[in-house]
């Protein structure tokens, strides 16, 4: 079963290497009581730790059930010493934070037997030594025999084919020894019981078979056995340490250090907290910045201009900067003016319902300056008239406009109104405020750009500089009717406001006047001094402008009111469809300035939080330096349960999963201390910034950035700890144990 061959083994001792074991030849049965005796230095020691694998030899073999171990790996000794071998310390080498039963079913942990069976072999093994009544005690709480015992129910529990035991007596009084050495000579009954010990008294009385060794050497064998069994029996393979074991280790192990682990968790949270602070403020500011978009999306409309600037890419598009002594010219894709075919698009707005399902208004503009005069013959500045889309304002008093020739008084959000209003209202601007009626009691004048001009012989003279003129042709203009005054929450600025009608209702009339027919009709010349246009596309251009001479299907401008954010990618993913279909020439620019500048604000902001998150990072290297340390300590602390686990097969990389799971579970702590703190913090920074500029929920930490943020706080502690459990990995286990 087991053979010991011609092994050697010595140790560095500063300049000198020592001798320990020399030609040790020795087998044993498979059930019997050994004990080895000798002085101590005489090497006993280290022969069983040899035969318990935590020692290596320096030459020889052991043999176990006839095969040598002379070519096994790392991971084949581990087997050997979870599947073969039970140990039994002098110093019993108990895990103090861990109840008698976890210290027994700790040496199940590598089997692979379920819960239940580990369960029933852990309860059955202290039933086997009398302490089935202090399970859940610690083993601070025991006596030394009772400790004792717990450590052979420890060694008994996997049914190993051998027990070691390395001076179980050594710190016991006379009658607990004896009731030790009666358990271990039932145990040797099933199995084979190797016991180092100096009590010749007891290895008599209790022994089958006494081995003396002194200066390395055996001197005598009470009862020598040779091998006649050659069957070879492969060591089936070891299971590795379940990873939720491996955090339940280390969880009662930080218990028992609780303040130190909250601390330390606390302390490392600090970075987490300083980034979540930075993301829950950006993501606040990003849904205010967005949601003043959507409020806002029907006074910014999605706007497409007969000639317009590709905004998005003039201000997004970097250029490299011109040579010396050079001029550079600008391509029409970096910025120059890009010339819209408005006339095709209106006309495919206008067979697509798609456009009016997704819009509250499509208002198409011409242009035209409206010349519009109070009862002093006062021009009003043009200015001050827009065309509106009614749906999203309020009525103050009155009614929204029906007719082409009614109008609305806008006020501000605060239902101020300009004092520039009021001259031209015929009040008295030296007055705070003003009844509705005083307001809406009034009405103007409109006439046509081409009212200005009167034909004389073969051209037509501009009369727009003669009072008179100007006097008779108000006279006999078009009545403007103030119908209501209206406002919305929106509104910065007052103004008037008009439907689409008045623009329709002047093109069709500026297209029955003689100066337009005798312009359509000539329109290389231009009517008004009888020269023909040297630039024609631009100089028509100014002059169609200030006649006013348009077509209904042609506009300057089309303005989509759309009824809500989602609708508006609607829209936007049509104006794509048509442009699909188009040549490059012909696809449409659109330019929407609320987006423009949202994404200039989110870019802004984005940036700014960068580099706030890199400064709140320099905590989490602060941190990561920490935890490296306090895990160095936890392994400096538990080098003891670190050879305890290597004795019952563990293998490296499960020393490296418990100290793995520590990290794992200060930086889940950490992560979770830092979202709260955060979330507390953001109740009363909501408070203060919604008190001061009436800004609700500034700070919102995401669910996202919840879960991004514990699992980066894991992240960083666990590769903190990475070196320290690499160390606690490669502790030899024979210094291990000699370590307290």
């Amino acid at each position: 079963m087991l053979e010991l061959k011609n092994i050697y083994k010595s140790y560095q001792l500063s300049d000198n290497r020592q001798e320990v074991l020399k030609d040790i030849n020795i087998s044993f049965r498979k059930n019997e009581f050994v004990s080895i005796l000798g002085p101590s230095g005489s090497g006993k020691t280290t022969l069983l730790n040899i035969i318990g694998g935590i020692d290596n030899y320096d030459s020889g073999d052991l043999i176990i059930d006839n095969i040598s171990t002379t070519k096994y790996t790392n991971s084949n000794w581990d087997n050997y010493r979870n599947k073969k071998i039970g140990f039994v310390f002098q110093n019993y080498n108990l895990i103090d934070h861990l109840s008698i039963f976890d210290n027994v079913r700790l040496a199940l942990t590598l089997s692979g037997l379920s819960k239940n069976e580990v369960y029933n072999k852990s309860v059955d093994a202290l039933k086997s030594v009398g302490l089935i009544e202090h399970i859940n005690k610690k083993p601070n709480q025991l006596s030394g025999g009772q400790m004792q015992r717990v450590a052979i129910a420890r060694a008994i529990v996997k049914n190993p084919d051998i027990i070691v035991a390395d001076e179980p007596t050594g710190a016991l009084d006379s009658k607990t020894s004896a009731e030790i050495m009666k358990i271990l000579k039932d145990i040797s009954k099933n199995r084979l019981v190797i016991m180092v010990t100096h009590n010749q008294e007891l290895a008599k009385e209790y022994s089958s078979r006494i081995v003396s060794i002194e200066d390395g050497k055996i001197i005598n064998d009470s009862n020598p056995y040779k091998v006649i069994n050659k069957d070879k029996n492969e060591i089936s393979s070891n299971k590795s340490l379940k990873f939720i074991t491996s955090l339940e280790l280390s969880f009662k192990n930080l218990l028992t250090k609780r303040k130190r682990a909250i601390l330390t968790s606390f302390a490392c949270s600090i970075g987490i907290i300083g980034i979540a602070l930075v993301l829950s403020i950006t993501n606040g500011v990003n849904k205010y910045i967005k949601d003043v978009e959507v409020n806002s999306i029907n006074d910014y409309p999605i706007i497409i201009e007969r000639n317009t600037y590709d905004v998005f890419e003039t201000v997004s598009l970097p250029r490299k900067k011109c040579e010396n002594n050079k001029v550079c010219i600008n391509d029409e894709k970096n910025g120059l003016i890009i010339k819209n075919n408005i006339k095709d698009f209106k006309n495919y707005i206008d067979i697509n319902d798609k456009f009016k399902k997704y819009a509250t208004n499509i208002v198409s503009s011409y242009d035209i300056d409206l010349n519009v005069y109070n009862k002093d013959y006062k021009k009003i500045d043009k200015d001050l008239f827009k065309e509106l889309n009614f749906s999203d304002y309020s009525i103050v008093y009155g009614r929204k406009p029906k007719e082409y020739n009614e109008i609305v008084i806008v006020l501000d959000k605060n239902n101020y109104l300009s004092k520039d209003f009021l001259s031209y209202l015929n009040l008295d601007i030296n007055k705070t405020h003003f009844t509705y009626n005083e307001i809406i009691n009034n009405s103007f004048k409109l006439i046509l750009n081409t009212d200005y001009y009167k034909k004389e012989e073969n051209h037509y003279v501009d009369y727009s500089n003669n009072l008179e003129f100007i006097k008779n042709i108000v006279n006999s203009g078009v009545d403007l009717k103030i119908v209501g005054i209206l406002n919305s929450e929106e509104s910065m600025n007052s103004c008037i406001g008009y439907t689409e009608k008045l623009n329709k209702y002047l093109i069709d009339n500026i297209s029955k006047t003689e100066i337009y027919r005798d312009q359509i009709n000539s329109k290389k010349t231009n009517v008004t001094n009888n020269t023909n246009f040297d630039d024609f596309d631009n100089t028509y251009e100014s002059l169609e402008k200030f006649l006013g001479v348009y077509e209904i299907n042609n506009p300057s401008k089309i303005s989509i009111y759309a009824k809500d954010y989602k609708s508006k990618e609607k829209i936007i993913s049509l104006i794509n469809e048509y442009n699909e279909k188009q040549t490059d020439k012909d696809k449409i620019k659109y330019n929407d300035m609320m987006k423009l500048l949202v994404d200039t604000l989110l870019n802004i902001l984005n940036v700014i939080s960068y580099v706030l998150i890199g400064f709140a990072s320099i905590s989490l290297v602060v941190s990561s330096i920490m935890i490296s340390i306090i895990t160095y300590i936890s392994v400096l602390e538990r080098t003891k349960e670190i050879g305890v686990l290597r004795a019952i097969g563990a293998s490296k990389k499960d020393i490296k999963k418990i100290f793995n799971a520590e990290t794992i579970i200060e930086g889940f702590l950490a992560g979770v201390i830092g979202i709260i703190i955060t979330k507390f913090l953001s109740v009363f920074i909501n408070l203060i910034v919604r008190n001061i500029i009436d800004i609700k929920n500034i700070s919102i930490l995401s669910i996202n950035n919840i879960f991004s943020l514990i699992i980066l706080s894991i992240l960083v502690n666990l590769l903190s700890g990475l070196k320290p459990s690499i160390t606690a990995s490669n502790k030899n286990i024979v210094d291990a144990f000699r370590c307290d």
